[in-house]
């Protein structure tokens, strides 16, 4: 009997807590019981995700399926960029410092093996080194 009055007056007497009407919502039992179950399942998946740092193990395993130098192909694009190297070599050594500066940009040359020409646009490589190196 008792089971009975949670279906038709909600647990506790509150209406918002009727098992096959939660908060309100109306639908198929099965919809209903699928959708609040996932939304359930993927609020404490979500919260427990977020509640703890990741250990090295699991970055290692990440970079598996989503590697670091990936870089976003030229046709997903949304916008140009006329940034050009100077431009990044001035702004990064307002931080860094001139002498700083001039080292990183050669050393990527060197490992990159490419020549910077300072008024050329910079490429997304230069650019993402660049971020790199003001982190």
């Amino acid at each position: 009997a008792s089971d009975t009055g949670i279906v038709v007056h909600g647990l506790f007497g509150f209406e918002a807590l009727r098992p096959q009407a939660l908060f309100g919502t109306v639908a198929e039992p099965l919809n209903h019981g699928v959708l609040w179950s996932l939304s359930i399942n993927t609020l404490f998946f979500v919260l427990g995700s977020l509640s703890r740092a990741s250990v090295p193990l699991e970055r290692i395993q990440a970079s598996i399926f989503v590697p670091r130098e990936a870089s976003p192909m030229p046709s997903l694009r949304r916008f140009r960029t006329t940034v050009t190297v100077n431009d990044l070599k001035d702004t990064i050594a307002r931080y860094l410092g001139v002498e700083r500066t001039e080292r990183s940009f050669q050393s990527f040359e060197k490992s990159n093996v490419t020549l910077l020409h300072g008024n050329e646009q910079a490429s997304m490589d230069v650019i993402r080194f660049s971020e790199q190196l003001l982190a």
